[in-house]
């Protein structure tokens, strides 16, 4: 299904990770890509379902839970992501937080610049993550920035796949 999602196939992946999640209703990769699919889709209700199936999964408290559904009923797919990051900065002070989720939930929000400095942290950082950056719908917003430019071209990734994705938005 992640394969599908990055190929922008959305409809496909649906399938399959519905499939998936027939069979295996905790696995929350599944579950995460569907909600991003969702989000692609243009489907925020389901997307935010999705987001917080994936997130009970992973061992997200009821408070966290609630304070994105409060968002989201409140302020919209905006404010959720807005909650969101500002949950994942808080947890950061107390460990480890992903830059590389931080980024993709800044992007989403506008906050551009952050994005940026997180994925150059992530950059720097040699995140795994990285190598879906050409791909990843969730950094669209971020495409036609100088920085994530060259951050394609430092990663050193296929030529072809850094061509398309200056074209995708």
């Amino acid at each position: 299904g992640e394969a599908l999602m990055f190929a922008r196939r959305y409809d496909e992946a649906a399938v399959v990770l519905e499939r998936t999640l027939a069979r295996e209703e905790s696995f929350f990769p599944a579950r995460f890509t569907l909600a991003l699919v969702r989000e692609s889709q243009g489907d925020p209700a389901r997307a935010v379902a999705e987001y917080l199936s994936a997130l009970r999964r992973a061992g997200a408290d009821a408070a966290t839970e609630s304070a994105l559904r409060t968002a989201y009923e409140s302020r919209g797919f905006t404010g959720f992501w807005q909650e969101r990051l500002a949950q994942l900065i808080a947890g950061s002070s107390a460990g480890y937080q992903s830059k590389y989720e931080l980024a993709t939930v800044a992007a989403r929000v506008g906050r551009a610049t952050d994005a940026l400095d997180w994925l150059e942290s992530a950059y720097a950082e040699r995140a795994p993550e990285m190598i879906r950056l050409a791909v990843d719908p969730q950094l669209d917003p971020l495409r036609s920035e100088p920085r994530f430019v060259d951050l394609l071209r430092r990663l050193r990734l296929p030529p072809a796949l850094v061509r398309g994705a200056s074209s995708r938005r």
